[in-house]
């Protein structure tokens, strides 16, 4: 019996076969469709390192998003436009590769003591399922005419079309002329449930101006593209160190040339306490993240990274420095044009 993503077939009193995992899922479903709540997970057997590393999502490569924008802005007389996709339940269309065995929630009709599930399709919170969507996204789009990039399979184009794709999850951003994209827009609803938005500087049906992706905003401006950053790293960081309402200053951080005295070093050179470490390391990482988009703190945040194996109260100094440069410019704008 195929019930959704879920196959049932009855228990015959054993469990799952041993290449199999067994997940319990949680209630809520109705009308056919089972929740994709996860409890709890269980695995009987053990991965290579580089075998969970192959399972996991591509990373976002922002310098695609940037390329795709000065395309944009570079051929701005060409009826270029920005198009942002965002697939409903995505990995839910793409078929498992191997067994997968569910408890059949109470609230579904199917469910009775004898019977479980087999997953058709992959099931949020398991191991592969984020490689199996991704291989699902490549064959679709291989098969309208785009050819994968090589080095790095978040990027697509398509010769004919004049169109270049970067792919994040269930995220799509293209940027080509407007015919173009509605062209690809309707090649993915047909294989997908999709939201769209785009954007771009004329008047023709369904444009905007502003768009998200990635939690950054773009946004056609006379001017050419604005990419907004994201500001929320620069505010969680202000207020884990309390700094909201502190004095901004006029730079990341500062070169050290006076000599210091012998007090001075030796309290500067006084580790950090654990709790301090972990939160050190946690608003390095944060900032780290940041620095992809803001070029004016890179070079601060590197030298914070230079010590998050053993941060001490100098190391907590220059991160204080940088969160009171970011009160005074938490958000921070470049133009494409």
């Amino acid at each position: 019996m195929v019930l959704g993503p879920v196959a049932v077939e009855p228990a015959l009193g054993v469990g799952p076969p041993a290449s199999a995992a067994l997940l319990l899922v949680g209630g809520g479903a109705s009308s056919g469709e089972v929740s994709s709540s996860i409890h709890s997970l269980s695995f009987t057997w053990s991965y290579t390192f580089s075998a969970i590393v192959d399972s996991m999502p591509g990373p976002p490569p922002l310098e695609a998003l940037k390329i795709l924008i000065g395309q944009a802005a570079s051929h701005k007389d060409a009826d270029m436009h920005i198009m942002l996709l965002d697939v409903k339940r995505a990995y839910f269309h793409a078929a498992t590769a191997r067994d997968l065995y569910v408890e059949i929630p109470r609230e579904d009709p199917a469910s009775t003591p004898d019977a479980i599930g087999r997953l058709n399709l992959a099931l949020y919170g398991t191991r592969d399922a984020a490689k199996l969507w991704r291989e699902c996204v490549a064959e679709h789009l291989v098969s309208i005419g785009f050819r994968r990039g090589r080095s790095n399979p978040c990027v697509y184009d398509n010769k004919a079309k004049d169109l270049r794709t970067l792919v994040h999850g269930d995220d799509y951003a293209t940027v080509g002329s407007y015919e173009e994209v509605k062209w690809l827009q309707k090649e993915l609803e047909s294989a997908f449930e999709m939201k769209t938005v785009i954007s771009g500087h004329s008047s023709k049906p369904g444009v905007v101006t502003e768009a998200k992706i990635l939690n950054r905003v773009i946004r056609a401006v006379p001017a050419g593209w604005e990419y907004d950053f994201d500001q929320r790293h620069a505010e969680i960081i202000l207020g884990e160190l309390d700094l909201k309402k502190c004095k901004p200053v006029g730079s990341p951080g500062v070169e050290e040339t006076l000599k210091r005295s012998s007090g001075d070093e030796a309290h500067g050179a006084i580790p950090l306490s654990p709790a301090m470490a972990t939160q050190y390391r946690g608003l390095t990482a944060r900032a780290n993240y940041m620095a992809q988009d803001r070029a004016e703190i890179q070079y601060a945040v590197k030298e914070l990274c230079r010590t998050m194996s053993a941060p001490n109260n100098d190391s907590w100094s220059k991160l204080q420095r940088l969160a009171k440069y970011l009160a005074g410019r938490p958000r921070a704008v470049s133009l494409s044009s």
